[in-house]
């Protein structure tokens, strides 16, 4: 009974502090921590418009904003902030990011860094994970190439979608080229797909045309050219990835981009040294908040945005593990 009792105590204690007015207190203990937010999409499926809106309106309150190429200050203690210190960022340079996040950090006047796959962005493109998993739900029934299990999957439901999504996050660790030849295969063998509208409204990238429209309290930061494994990569394949990406968007927006995220926050030595080579800073998906004098600045930790607000502010005190955090 021992955990469910903790599970309960520790659900408690969120709605307490989300309900409790205590935050800016509670933000203010440790001062030299900087809490950096990691979102992906903005939908009724991810984190919808309005519990989003509710947030920005909570980090207006309590926080100051600062962009991810502000943190080698905040962290150098060379600049301190009137109030505690917060940094959003958007994974892959989803449409519903230009379109929805974007105007409502506008409206709130919220800084934000938001990177982007420099070669999805010529508009109604996918990421290859998520095309795939989008194109594996949709062939109930249709033949599929080895070594997809879809004998073992359910009919298009809830059920078939978690078994494509566990098969996918298996996908994202094979060497690339073994990667690359199954998507192919896959698209073969589903010529007729057509995505439904909410898997564009979920997946679908921003074009070049969002991304230069978007509004001055955005910043834009790298997230690599084709959002690959970089640690399964050659070394020269992914330094391509790491550097080829901040000139080919900035080449593209015409903007600085001065920060670099790690694909599935994964990376090696020799990645990380790429980058330090490249960038101010760099994040990763490691659970925890940044700190003055522990953290590198080039494999930041940050914290997984919820959908949920009483766990969204508790978060936002006590990280999740990262296996909570999926």
């Amino acid at each position: 009974m021992r955990p469910v009792a903790a599970k309960l105590g520790r659900a408690v204690g969120r709605n307490l502090i989300a309900r409790a007015g205590l935050t800016s207190a509670l933000f203010r203990y440790p001062r030299n921590g900087i809490r950096i937010v990691m979102y992906h999409s903005i939908s009724p499926d991810g984190v919808a418009a309005g519990v989003f809106e509710r947030q920005l309106a909570f980090f207006r309150r309590h926080f100051e904003t600062f962009w991810a190429s502000e943190l080698p200050e905040l962290l150098s203690g060379e600049r301190v902030p009137r109030r505690p210190a917060v940094v959003l960022t958007f994974d892959d340079g989803l449409r519903n990011n230009a379109e929805v996040a974007a105007p409502l950090l506008e409206k709130y006047g919220v800084k934000a860094t938001f990177y982007l796959v420099a070669g999805l962005l010529d508009g109604g493109r996918m990421m290859w994970n998520h095309e795939l998993r989008c194109r594996l739900w949709a062939a109930d029934g249709r033949a599929l190439p080895e070594p997809v299990p879809q004998q073992r999957w359910p009919a298009r439901g809830k059920g078939r979608w978690k078994r494509v999504t566990r098969f996918v996050a298996e996908v994202k660790q094979w060497p690339v080229e073994r990667r690359r030849d199954l998507v192919e295969a896959v698209r073969r063998a589903t010529p007729d797909f057509v995505a439904e509208e909410w898997m564009r409204r979920e997946f679908e990238i921003m074009s070049v045309a969002h991304a230069r429209a978007l509004p001055p309290v955005v910043e834009v930061g790298s997230h690599t050219i084709t959002h690959p494994i970089l640690e399964r990569m050659d070394p020269e394949g992914a330094r391509r990835e790491v550097v080829d990406s901040r000139r080919a968007l900035e080449s593209l927006l015409g903007r600085p981009v001065p920060t670099f995220c790690y694909p599935n926050g994964q990376y090696n030595g020799e990645v990380e040294r790429c980058v330090q080579e490249t960038y101010r800073a760099a994040v990763t998906v490691e659970q925890g908040i940044a700190r003055r004098g522990r953290s590198g600045l080039h494999r930041l930790p940050r914290i997984m945005a919820s959908a949920d607000y009483a766990q969204f502010v508790w978060w936002l005190f006590r990280p999740p593990a990262v296996r909570d955090a999926y």
